[in-house]
């Protein structure tokens, strides 16, 4: 299933390759990264941080005094408090701004449009829920992507209608991206990570790292492969479809620097 990122999925992410490899122009692809993306991701990784808390905060965010021992500064760790006034800040403005209902023209709007409201994830939310998810991580990171997409429906169940959903993408997860002269996203490199979890007694449990172009006519899904007798990386081609009226990448917020 796909995951979030979460701290060592993101401190994993690597934009170097062995001179070798980057002769592999997928490596090259999956390694380059966006001067965005180069100048910020720390900093987005430290507000990920900020929020989510634990005692994993205090190991990348807690630094030595200038003479102290390596013993003390492992005591000074291990006592370290933090209450999380982060989250409870964060958290307490999107109740306030939820907090009166939504009202949406349901009269007006297409069919498909309304159907997209109530169900609008792959886990069944529905817009209001989804608006307060993408609120919460605008909070925390100042800037998110929304990928909106449909399954692929068989050409006689087309009649019922699109079956549209949609995901939140974090920065960390836009490695790269390009405009045209107009101002129009040319493409996107977007980082997933799925774990092998579906067979409870066969499958291994290890995160998958895969990375998803898109184009203004197509996407291509990548994936990282490591082989484990001389550590070498490969990036292999595992699935691509093409992008016309039942596929859309919208993405929000994203600056042209």
């Amino acid at each position: 299933m796909t995951t979030e990122l979460s701290s060592y999925d993101r401190h994993a992410i690597s934009s170097t390759a062995s001179s070798e490899e980057a002769n592999d122009p997928l490596v090259r692809l999956v390694s380059r990264r966006h001067p965005l993306y180069e100048a910020m991701s720390k900093h987005w990784m430290f507000m990920d941080d900020t929020y989510s808390g634990g005692r994993e905060w205090f190991n990348h965010h807690i630094f030595k005094y200038i003479k102290e021992g390596d013993a003390e500064f492992k005591d000074r760790i291990s006592r370290a408090y933090r209450f999380n006034h982060t989250r409870e800040v964060v958290d307490l403005i999107n109740k306030y701004l939820f907090k009166q209902e939504i009202t949406r023209n349901k009269v007006d709007a297409p069919a498909d449009v309304v159907k997209f409201w109530k169900n609008c994830t792959k886990s069944g939310l529905t817009i209001n829920d989804f608006v307060r998810q993408i609120s919460k991580k605008t909070s925390i990171y100042g800037r998110i992507g929304v990928v909106i997409d449909m399954d692929a429906v068989p050409e006689e169940e087309k009649e019922a209608g699109l079956s549209a959903y949609a995901y939140i993408i974090t920065p960390l997860q836009m490695l790269d991206y390009s405009f045209d002269d107009h101002g129009k996203l040319n493409w996107m490199l977007i980082h997933e990570v799925v774990r092998d979890d579906e067979d409870p007694l066969n499958s291994t449990g290890k995160a998958i790292h895969r990375f998803r172009l898109w184009t203004k006519t197509e996407w291509k899904l990548f994936e990282k492969q490591n082989d484990d007798q001389n550590g070498k990386i490969t990036i292999k081609e595992i699935d691509r479809g093409r992008i016309c009226f039942n596929a859309i990448v919208n993405i929000l917020k994203i600056e042209q620097r």
